[in-house]
């Protein structure tokens, strides 16, 4: 039996459409992005993830590649200078600073100024050649005496310069005695004795403070004399540096021991000044002494010789450097000055 049209109900049009509408929904309506609906409507085979994931590995590996050229002429450079535990060898003519950073805290330079000595001679003009010329009388073989070098000498008390002097007339420096022309004193005879080349070589050091200046003389192993007021007749002497302790006088044993080896004397004020602090002593001296261990001797000699290939009898001066690079001590060959 045909049903009846009139018995089905009229529930109208939806909301807001006439018989004449038709509804039009947005794609985007269908779904928040992140639902499940709008990965099916615009990836559906995961198409816009793999893409941007695979641009993104072949930019990095495109960047590590070019990273990876640009890096290759400096394998089969060679390292120059060497990091200290004690002194680095420099046996290959690598010496100078080149672009090494020095540490943006140094405050202190030990290189003398024109003022620093005038200080020790008030005249130099008129004092320095005097003083070299007693020093070429004192010490055998003495090379071309610098103003420093004269400076340092000078500065020294009368008791120290004795017992360095020792026996001038030993043909090895600073002798026990002996008879004439055989003094039995440290480094030989020559340009390549202890003597000489303490004559002839000058270091250099770049300092935060006292305890910094310590610090990097205890890398190299140096001994620290300094005199006591008033006269400097007696010395004391300062074995560990990193916990120093005044009190211990240098003995006669002592400083034949030391006169066999490197020294050099440092008599600029603000540096005295610093390293007194840090010594613990109740008085400022007017220099202090730092004597260095024959292994660091023979490794500055090779530096000193292999800087410009010259044999020891022809330099007249080098000058060393103690810098900073990437966080080690590292001792480089600053300058050097040929004989005429």
């Amino acid at each position: 039996m045909p049903r009846d049209e009139r018995d089905i109900p009229d529930i109208g049009e939806p909301d807001g459409l006439t018989d004449h509408e038709d509804e039009v929904v947005a794609p985007d309506a269908l779904a928040e992005p992140g639902d499940k609906a709008f990965w099916v409507t615009y990836s559906p085979r995961f198409e816009m993830p793999i893409s941007y994931t695979g641009s993104a590995l072949l930019l990095a590996s495109f960047v590590g590649l070019l990273a990876l050229i640009l890096m290759i002429p400096s394998f089969g450079k060679q390292r120059k200078g060497a990091e200290l535990g004690l002194v680095g060898d420099d046996d290959f003519g690598a010496g100078s600073a080149g672009k090494g950073v020095d540490d943006p805290l140094v405050t202190g330079d030990n290189t003398p100024t024109k003022e620093d000595i005038k200080e020790v001679l008030p005249n130099p003009e008129q004092m320095l050649p005097q003083i070299k010329e007693d020093m070429k009388a004192l010490f055998d073989d003495a090379p071309a005496i610098s103003d420093r070098k004269a400076t340092e000498f000078a500065s020294l008390d009368q008791a120290i310069k004795d017992k360095m002097i020792g026996n001038k007339k030993g043909s090895g420096g600073p002798g026990k005695g002996g008879t004439e022309g055989h003094g039995d004193g440290p480094g030989g005879n020559g340009s390549d004795s202890t003597r000489a080349r303490s004559l002839r070589w000058i270091i250099s050091f770049k300092t935060r403070d006292g305890r910094d200046y310590l610090n990097q003389l205890s890398a190299l192993g140096a001994v620290v004399v300094v005199p006591v007021p008033p006269e400097g007749k007696q010395q004391f002497i300062f074995r560990d540096l990193g916990n120093p302790k005044p009190g211990t006088y240098c003995s006669p044993k002592d400083w034949e021991k030391l006169n066999s080896q490197i020294q050099f004397t440092d008599f600029v004020r603000k540096s005295v000044q610093d390293v007194s602090i840090a010594l613990n002593l109740d008085f400022t001296p007017k220099n202090f002494m730092a004597f260095f261990p024959p292994e660091m001797e023979e490794k500055l000699s090779r530096m000193e010789k292999s800087y410009q290939n010259r044999r020891s009898e022809d330099i007249e001066e080098t000058r060393f450097e103690l810098v900073m690079r990437g966080g080690k001590y590292e001792m480089i060959v600053a300058a050097q000055k040929l004989k005429r």
